[in-house]
């Protein structure tokens, strides 16, 4: 281990010493004011001592102490309408369902999970759908799966009832109805910071943390190649298309808070101007968006993890709205 590495690891130590070096002579230093024995000059430092510890005390309690799961794990009521009916051919089929299917199973496994912390949970892989039993509507939108789960030891069947986003190919596309377990009924407690309460609509993407609608730098995808054939590619570049718009959208929208922003939908991509590379990983989608009733073009360049077919593998690399690069909001 090198010198330099070695400060390295030890900053944090010094930090958390300098810490408690404050912490115990600030508490010397009180209990010399009350007893008396004080220098006069110590008075600063005795004031600056108990500032700090209260300083440290009311940070502590706003550390949280447990992040709150992705929204899409957490159980809430069906939706009336979430998202389109999908327009799949019958060979797209073969492709579509087993990728939906498998990220019921990872959606369903994640909710389990998380409703049996903190103990330890263990699964089949989904790798091997025949672990579990899965079964879809026709409409792509009613999904239910079934499986056990070993907890601390413990064998427990579950079953986890899906809603779907029939167009989605990706896990943002599913939301958690139900869960069961042992025969139970489930309620998961959600922890602070709560959940948010925004229900999803057609556009999934505009329910992304804010830093996901942000412009960041480039990733090195290059150990990522996709390997589809030119039959999964038929619906792969549809698939890409689609979330590459609403992630356009999402971004657009996020960067013109709070302005009234609106634009056409997705379902037609030839509202929008898209582009993709060979390689699947750059993408352009450039379209009009509705500004306080005044039209704006806009593009947004993305980048996308060539192996994805789901919104969480694309992230912003640029917006220009107006010919103006646009500096999106944080919050």
């Amino acid at each position: 281990m090198t010198s330099q590495v070695r400060r390295i690891a030890a900053g944090p130590l010094y930090f958390i010493a300098f810490c408690l070096h404050l912490m115990c002579a600030g508490v010397t230093w009180l209990a010399e004011w009350i007893s008396g024995e004080h220098s006069p000059k110590h008075g600063g430092k005795i004031i600056f001592a108990i500032g700090w510890i209260a300083l440290v005390g009311i940070l502590a309690t706003k550390i949280p102490t447990e992040y709150p799961p992705p929204d899409h794990i957490v159980p809430r009521e069906r939706m009336e309408s979430f998202g389109q009916p999908h327009h799949f051919t019958r060979e797209e089929m073969k492709i579509a369902l087993p990728v939906i299917k498998h990220n019921a199973c990872l959606v369903a496994e994640d909710a389990v999970r998380y409703a049996f912390k903190p103990a330890a949970v263990g699964f089949a892989p989904c790798g091997d759908l025949g672990n579990f039993d899965i079964s879809i509507g026709e409409d792509l939108e009613d999904i239910s799966v079934s499986g056990v789960a070993d907890v601390n030891e413990e064998r427990k069947p579950f079953i986890v009832k899906l809603q779907h986003n029939p167009v989605s190919l990706g896990i943002e596309g599913m939301i958690v109805n139900d869960i069961a377990i042992d025969g139970q009924r489930v309620s998961v407690a959600v922890t602070s910071p709560a959940v948010p309460t925004k229900v999803r609509g057609p556009n999934v993407a505009e329910n992304l943390p804010p830093n996901r609608l942000v412009p960041v730098g480039k990733m090195d995808f290059s150990h990522r190649p996709h390997h589809f054939t030119r039959e999964e590619m038929k619906i792969a570049l549809p698939t890409i298309r689609f979330n590459g718009c609403l992630m356009a959208q999402a971004a657009v929208l996020h960067a013109l808070k709070p302005a009234t922003v609106s634009s056409a939908s997705c379902d037609d991509p030839r509202n929008f101007d898209i582009s993709i590379s060979e390689n699947l990983e750059d993408i352009s989608v450039s379209g009009v968006a509705e500004v306080n009733k005044q039209p704006k073009p806009f593009t947004v360049t993305m980048q996308h993890n060539p192996v994805s077919l789901g919104i969480e593998g694309i992230i912003i690399i640029d917006i220009a709205i107006d010919g103006q690069r646009a500096r999106a909001v944080h919050n």
